[in-house]
Order: structure tokens, then sequence, then C-alpha cells
């Protein structure tokens, strides 16, 4: 008798959720049992835990949580905002998901000897880094999104972006079939077509004017609007027109983890605001200075004074913050936006360069126009780069 069954975690699961491995053995109730969890990492084969746990005392079986585990096995720097529409294919082994080995055996007690089986069964699992929501967790799969774009955001048959405007957004390949994506650009002269592979199928785009421009060469200043197309069975095309408008305000762009592991883009183009917090370090000190038979509170030149302090700021600390805001947000795109609130990795474009900042925002509300007419979202954001002041 040995172990009977054994459920383990499903594919393309959340890893950000928990991963319960139920197990169930026959043994159970011999001297000190416990259930053995090994659980590895099936590309190096790296032993990441062995856990021993007891039974449950109604039901005999065994509970082991694996997501906190294979969590931390994630790692989240695979991202760069590349000028070029085919920005990054994460791959499965740690950069969109994870692929693990799960293990079972089962260690007793039979009078003086211990008996210890491992390997009793096993199975390989991949788990993807997403997140679910709170009205479909357990219930989501992610191959309902097979041949679409992950995102949440509203994406209507036309856009209109600026010419330095990034537009990143994530596609999901064909599980059955070929790992290959194939995308065109299409403008009213031109037109380019290329493809990418991946066994993780999962792509990341930016179908920004930029980038669009520097990876096939047909955007030019006189272009008006280009069409991006995937071929897939829903037959997606977004069409982008060209904002060659000026600005009264300096636009800045925030490049955000969503819910499905892959980045989005949030524009803010109404007023935004710099401003900065300054932590300060001091000591207190006497203000009178003794000179002989004088006490001095200043300094005297003969033309002026400067006057003695009694606290000494000695090391100052500078934070850089920004406040953005966003001209009116749809009810959709007020509800997508609540991903940048809890994202975990967010960079903002300053210039041709981003720069990896913390969204200061704790509190999300959503805003419906059939109640708050036209709203804008505004947001505060704090560069991830903490600079020291004069020291004294």
């Amino acid at each position: 008798m040995s172990i009977t069954n054994a459920t383990f975690p499903l594919d393309y699961t959340s890893i950000q959720d928990q991963l319960w491995v139920v197990v169930e053995s026959d043994n159970y109730e011999q001297v000190n049992f416990k259930y053995i969890i090994d659980v590895y990492n099936n590309d190096t084969n790296q032993q990441l835990i062995r856990a021993k746990i007891y039974p449950d005392v109604t039901s005999g079986m065994g509970y082991f949580d694996v997501g906190s585990v294979v969590r931390n096995c994630m790692t989240y720097n695979w991202f760069f905002p590349y000028d070029s529409i085919g920005v990054n294919v994460p791959d499965i082994y740690g950069q969109i998901g994870f692929q693990y080995r799960i293990e079972l055996g089962e260690e007793y007690n039979v009078g003086a000897s211990g008996i210890q089986e491992i390997n009793i069964t096993n199975n390989t699992t991949i788990s993807l880094n997403y997140t679910p929501t709170v009205d479909d967790r357990k219930l989501f799969d992610i191959s309902d999104y097979t041949n679409k774009y992950l995102t949440t955001r509203e994406l209507p048959d036309s856009i209109t972006l600026r010419r330095e405007e990034p537009f990143f957004i994530g596609f999901l390949g064909d599980f059955a079939g070929a790992a290959e994506v194939s995308y065109y650009v299409e403008t009213s002269g031109d037109d380019y077509d290329s493809s990418s592979s991946s066994a993780s199928r999962f792509h990341q785009f930016n179908i920004g004017p930029a980038a669009v421009a520097a990876e096939t060469g047909i955007i030019y200043s006189n272009t008006e609007w280009y069409d991006i197309i995937i071929p897939n069975p829903d037959g997606k095309t977004i069409r982008v027109y060209i904002d060659d408008c000026p600005t009264l305000h300096d636009p800045y762009y925030l490049v955000f983890m969503n819910r499905f592991g892959m980045f989005d883009t949030a524009a803010f183009k109404c007023v935004s605001k710099f401003n900065m917090t300054v932590g300060r370090k001091a000591y207190e000190t006497k203000e009178a200075k003794f000179d002989g038979l004088d006490v001095n509170y200043y300094t005297d030149s003969g033309f002026i004074k400067r006057w003695n302090e009694s606290k000494v700021n000695y090391a100052q600390t500078i934070d850089w913050n920004y406040k953005l805001t966003m001209d009116y947000p749809t009810d959709a795109d007020y509800r997508w936006l609540s991903e940048l609130v809890y994202s975990p990795q967010v960079y903002l474009k300053i210039g041709g360069d981003y720069f990896p900042v913390t969204i200061k925002n704790t509190n999300y509300e959503e805003s419906k126009r059939i109640y708050a007419g036209l709203k804008t979202f505004e947001i505060e954001v704090e560069r991830n780069t903490k600079l020291n002041g004069f020291r004294r």
C-alpha cells in the first residue's frame, strides 16, 4: 500500500494565487507518518524545497501550497522598452511563468525501523505570472485569450498617438499550434510584415509610431495613419492615427505590468506637476561662541553680521515626485487603470528614457460618467532613485 491519489495544480493557473497539492495514502495511520513533497525547477533540476507534512486528522490527506515556493522563482527584469514592434518574448522559465516538477513520497515508522519512499508519483506543471480578480479567482482561464491581446483596456478600432508616444501591448499566441506570430504594418503607400517565434507564445509589442518607424522605416513625417494587423481568428486590426498637433503641456507616459504579467501604456497629457520631498537630519549646537571674555552670537565683518546657528542640517535626502493627470478616461479605461495602481513594476518615460517609479496612490475609486460626469484621472509617482544632498 502506498500513495493512492494525488492532485496537482493545473497548467497555466496563476502563480500569484494558492497552488494546492493534495495527496492521499493508505499508510497515513502508520506511526509518525508524514507526506514528502519535493519541488524542483524543471528546467535546471534544482531542488527548491523538501516539505514534510502530517496528514489531516480527519481525512488523512496531505495538503500543501507550493505557490509560496515557486513565486520566489519569478524574475521581473526581462522587459526592456525597445523602440521596435516585437519588443520582448518572455519565456516560461521564470519570466512570464515557471515550469516546476512536484514529486510525492511518504515517511513513517514500523517498529524501530524508519521507512522513507520518495518520488512515488510526480507531475510537471507550468504556472503563469498573472493575477486573478475578485470575480474570477479559480475560474479564469488564460487560454480564453489565445490569439488575443493580453490587456483589459478598451481597444477600439482606431487610436490616436503622438509620434514619440509608446504603446505597449501583450499578445498570446496559440497554445495548440505553431509558436509563431506574424504582424503586418500597412500605410497608404507602403506595407511591411514580420514574424516572431516563442516557445512560451507570449509576445510583448510596442505599436507606437516611433517603434514602428524604427523597425519598418515606412512611417514618414507626412504619414497620417497606419494599421497594425496580427492575423488571428478574431482578425483584430488597430488603426493608429498620428497626432502632430502642438501641446500645451509635456505629456508623460507610464509603462506598467498589467494583470496578465505583460506591459501596457497609460498616457498623461494634461497638466502635470513636478515636486520633491526633502528629508533632513540635524543636530543641536551652541548658538553662543566664546572668545575670551566675549560671548558672541554672530561674526561681525565690520560691515555685515553673519549670525550663528543652533541647528545644523548635516544630511539631506531628496525624493523626486510627479503628479500626473489623464484627460477624461472612459468608464472602461477607469476600470483598467486600477491595474496601474497595484502594478508591481512601472516605468515613467521622460524624453527618450524610462525610469522606474513607484505609484504613491494606495487607494483607488472607480468613476463612471453616469454619476461623476467627465472626470480626469490623477496619480502621483515617486522616482525609485533617492539622491543625497550636501553632507556637512
